[in-house]
């Protein structure tokens, strides 16, 4: 069967995107289908300060570019950084569609050849579902005849559909087979008589030997390695204490930065080692690692699967409703303990159980498979 997959895919700094795209499609070439990534993504325009021209305008220009600098080196630095990430070889172990879409008018107009479209994961449902560049990740278009399925689609930390049942109703109608990630939305959908399952974020689908596999055999150095999204400055992670925890052990303090909502800037102090490895080093930074600490929702799966000690940052202020992405996963692991509360070392001296912790994600990725099954995939 032939599988078009809706979902992000064109970051050149978060490794959880690529991968839970990577993930779902190697899963489902597992299973004998032929799956692409529809490279779907709305063309930004630029704002018409930098269209018109004459004296006013330039003037403009030249008042915005003083005002805002520090954030125009601080994108320029980032993007400087990024291209050591090398994500566009990784992307070719992928397949994508030969066509590249713009807009939804254009998906409209000429919509990907499939059997089956699927929507998700990551927050594809995160965002104001409304406008036209969203449509697209509710499967707004295409033959009717197509089967549409939502696999692990996240609402994120929006509120929108809370206030907006009726929307959520209209958008779904046309999804055959609805799951989503987050357990703590199954009541939004079940309130709304919705047929929904929870199913595991794509990477879930894959075990730690597939990724294992996609790993040089180059050693790195036992340590500690940060993974940070989303934060601007090393206080809001309690930076000083993991530098002493390293400090007490003698241990290599690694940094891995990527732009969120904000772009990164290596804000942690200049007695870190800060590292962009590719993505396949990415991993292998995890798995060499005695310690992650990350604000990441995929930094925290990907420890899970490499069975790897790690601490969770929980988001502060306007940024924490996306905390629920990793809370609710976690408690349903009972892995609830390596949320930071009040320091590293009273989660640190715990050891997790791996056993139990298998024990029950077999369990939630066997429920994932077999809706996937239930789908026709």
């Amino acid at each position: 069967m032939k599988i078009a997959i809706l979902t992000f895919w064109n970051s050149n700094d978060n490794y959880g995107q690529i991968l839970q795209g990577y993930a779902l499609q190697s899963y489902l070439k597992k299973l004998g289908h032929s799956a692409y990534i529809v490279r779907y993504e709305e063309r930004k325009t630029y704002p018409t300060i930098f269209q018109e021209r004459g004296l006013k305008p330039f003037i403009k220009r030249i008042i915005k570019w003083t005002l805002h600098n520090k954030d125009y080196k601080k994108q320029r630095n980032a993007y400087r950084k990024n291209c050591l990430r090398q994500f566009h070889l990784f992307k070719q172990r992928m397949e994508y569609s030969s066509q590249r879409y713009f807009s939804y008018n254009e998906l409209m107009g000429n919509p990907p050849v499939a059997d089956m479209y699927i929507t998700g994961s990551d927050q594809v449902w995160g965002r104001i579902p409304t406008m036209a560049k969203e449509q697209p990740y509710f499967l707004k278009f295409g033959d009717k005849n197509v089967k549409r399925v939502a696999y692990a689609a996240s609402i994120g930390s929006s509120d929108f559909f809370n206030t907006h049942p009726d929307v959520l109703k209209t958008l779904t109608k046309e999804i055959d087979y609805i799951s989503i990630r987050e357990h703590s939305k199954l009541q939004l959908f079940e309130k709304n008589n919705i047929v929904t399952t929870w199913v595991l974020d794509p990477v879930f689908l894959l075990e730690k030997e597939d990724y294992l596999s996609l790993c040089d055999k180059q050693k790195t150095e036992k340590g500690i390695f940060i993974y940070a999204v989303n934060i601007e400055n090393g206080s809001e992670i309690k930076i000083d204490e993991i530098k002493q925890i390293a400090r007490a052990k003698g241990m290599q303090l690694t940094a891995t930065l990527s732009s969120g909502y904000f772009p990164f800037s290596e804000c942690l102090g200049n007695d870190i080692k800060y590292i962009y490895p590719t993505i396949e080093e990415w991993i292998r930074e995890i798995n060499s690692a005695e310690t992650v600490v990350t604000t990441s929702f995929h930094g925290v799966m990907l420890s899970i699967i490499l069975h790897k000690e790690f601490v969770y940052l929980p988001l502060k202020s306007a940024f924490s409703k996306g905390n629920d992405r990793v809370t609710s996963l976690l408690d349903v692991l009972g892995l609830s303990n390596r949320v930071l509360q009040t320091s590293y070392s009273e989660i640190l001296n715990k050891k997790i159980c791996w056993d139990k912790v298998d024990e029950i994600l077999n369990r939630k990725r066997e429920i994932s498979k077999e809706f996937l099954k239930e789908c026709g995939c």
